[in-house]
Parts: C-alpha cells; structure tokens; sequence
C-alpha cells in the first residue's frame, strides 16, 4: 500500500486517526462528508464570505464568535442549509425553500477550506446544443422566461471572420437580455433584490 502526502503528514505528527482516514480507501472522502453533514447541522457560516457579509447581515443573518473557518449565525426564522450530493457543498434555503446561496468547506484534515456567498435572483447564461445556442435569462424563481434562441455557433476551427460575427450575435443577445434585466429589475445585480417581487 502506497503512502500518500496526507497520510505521511498524519504519520510525522503523530495523528493516528488521520493516518487511518488517509490510507483507508474512500477515507479521505468519507471525512469530508461528515464535516459537510455536521456543518449542514450546526449554526454556523464560513468565515469567508467574500463581499457577501453586509449581505447576509441585510437578509436577516445575526453574528457571533469566530471558531476557526467557521463563525455563529443565526439564521433567518426559516432559513436552513441542505448539504448537496458533493461532499464540499451545502446550499443555502430560505424559507420559501428557494436556494438563495452556496457553502464550501473542504473537510480533509490536511487542506480545511471554507467560504459561502449569496446567489443572485437573475443571471444571464449561454445554452450550448450543438451548432445552435440560447441566451437566456435564468430566475430562481422560476417566474420569468426571457431568451433568445436560434443563434448559430461560432466555429472557431473554420473562417476566422464569420466565427467573430456569430460570436458577435451572441454577444449582443447577452446584452440585450443584460439590458432588459437593467431596465425590468434595476437591482438584480444583488443578491438582496427582487426576491419577493
């Protein structure tokens, strides 16, 4: 059986339970799901929350001590975490149930990291089917249904001029739908507004 780094550092402090976790098939995986499952449960939020803190403190977030990556919060009446499918993952509800943010924490004793951020109700996204895409406006919501479809894809292997003026197309498509969210939701740019439009 074949060392690893993290199973040597384990081994060179003295952490026979990390050594195990890191020499054990999956080991290093399963340790990072529990960390997820235990954060899911406790009243806490990474430390690193990006330039989202005002924003959480606006939504209703109340903080505490700071323990390590991980500081108290109090949540929302309603407001939850659910851990995703991947183990560094866990989604931010509100009460609605509306998936509102998103935390990572890496759980593996020899790289711990963790920092969450707020989503935004609207984005702008490209849809790849082949030669064909759509631009769309995205709600979380799920109440508006804004694109533009049809547009031809650039072919960047191919003429080096009609791939620039397809991409063109499909850039303008992002800023018309960019300027009708400008125009329709001033604020949807932040992660706070229109929510509850």
């Amino acid at each position: 059986m074949k060392i690893t780094p993290a199973a040597l550092k384990a081994a060179m402090s003295g952490d026979a339970e990390n050594f195990m976790a890191a020499m054990m098939p999956g080991g290093i995986e399963a340790q990072e799901k529990r960390g997820q499952i235990e954060q899911s449960f406790a009243e806490t939020l990474p430390v690193d929350m990006g330039s989202n803190r005002k924003d959480f403190e606006v939504l209703g977030f109340v903080f505490g001590k700071v323990d390590g990556l991980f500081i108290e919060a109090k949540f929302p009446k309603g407001w939850r975490k659910r851990p995703t499918e991947h183990s560094m993952w866990s989604e931010i509800m509100d009460d609605q149930g509306r998936k509102r943010g998103a935390i990572f924490y890496k759980a593996a004793f020899y790289d711990q990291r963790a920092h969450a951020h707020l989503t935004d109700r609207f984005y702008v996204i490209d849809d790849y089917a082949g030669d064909v895409r759509t631009v769309s406006v995205v709600d979380a919501c799920g109440k508006v249904d804004k694109k533009i479809t049809g547009l031809k894809a650039p072919n960047w292997n191919g003429d080096r001029h009609v791939a620039e003026q397809l991409d063109d197309k499909i850039e303008s498509a992002r800023k018309e739908l960019t300027a009708w969210l400008d125009k329709t939701y001033p604020q949807w740019k932040s992660p706070v507004a229109h929510w509850n439009d």
